[in-house]
């Protein structure tokens, strides 16, 4: 709340340029990419070791508030951990050994984003965060109050709520693709927030930057071949958009 309630001028001092980090302000047309900007404003860190190499020391940070930055590392440190244990689930859900999928998460690439919603009034079909898919494993989620819409049986959408301590946990298209769609991952949106400001946090979990992720072996078979090539996340629909 502190770091969107600064100037402006102090927002731009660390806008966000072709790397997708830093400060996006409203009305912003990426992440993901929309025909009308959405309604939010939001501040992204990332952490991808690899080829790119993009560390959180090269990530724009304000100079204001001084605690941001190791309260941010912090709490992706301690999501992390959440996510590590998250893997376990999947692995069970789909019939592999529980620590199947951790090889591919030696030094597992996120980003971070905190995103404010401001009370404004939407011009028609616009969001606060127009329809999409998560391109990420899964995506972890804290909010402050009700806003997130999910579709569910491909034409019915519910409104998730908003509860004290609760994580919302989002599957993404890598884990779609990986698990040859045994996993869905949901399309969902944000409306404007027309009675308040909002604010979420998520991160957006993934393996290694280079790790290759093949057909998982319990989810294909004789009559149910690969859908998706192997590939890795600096291949994937994410890298493509500009993540």
């Amino acid at each position: 709340r502190r770091v969107h309630g600064q100037p402006a001028a102090a927002k731009a001092a660390v806008a966000m340029g072709d790397g997708g980090v830093g400060y996006m302000p409203l009305g912003e047309r990426r992440l993901p990419r929309r025909e009308k900007g959405n309604l939010v404003e939001a501040f992204v860190a990332k952490r991808e070791h690899g080829p790119r190499n993009v560390t959180l020391d090269a990530n724009p940070w304000p100079a204001e508030p001084a605690d941001f930055r190791p309260a941010c590392e912090a709490y992706a440190e301690e999501i992390e951990r959440l996510a590590r244990r998250l893997l376990h689930v999947y692995a069970v859900a789909l019939d592999l050994p529980e620590d199947f999928l951790d090889e591919g998460f030696d030094d597992p690439m996120y980003r971070l984003r905190l995103s404010h919603y401001p009370n404004l009034t939407p011009e028609e079909m616009q969001f606060g965060i127009a329809p999409h898919v998560d391109t990420s494993i899964f995506t972890v989620l804290a909010q402050d109050r009700p806003g997130l819409v999910v579709n569910v049986e491909g034409d019915r959408w519910v409104a998730v709520p908003a509860m004290p301590d609760v994580f919302v946990i989002n599957t993404g298209e890598l884990m779609r693709q990986w698990s040859n769609g045994r996993f869905t991952s949901a399309k969902h949106y944000v409306p404007n927030a027309c009675d308040g400001d909002r604010y979420s946090v998520i991160l957006f979990f993934n393996p290694t930057a280079t790790y290759v992720m093949k057909c998982l072996p319990t989810c294909t078979g004789p009559d149910r071949p690969p859908q998706y090539p192997a590939m890795s996340y600096l291949q994937s629909q994410g890298v493509l958009q500009g993540e």
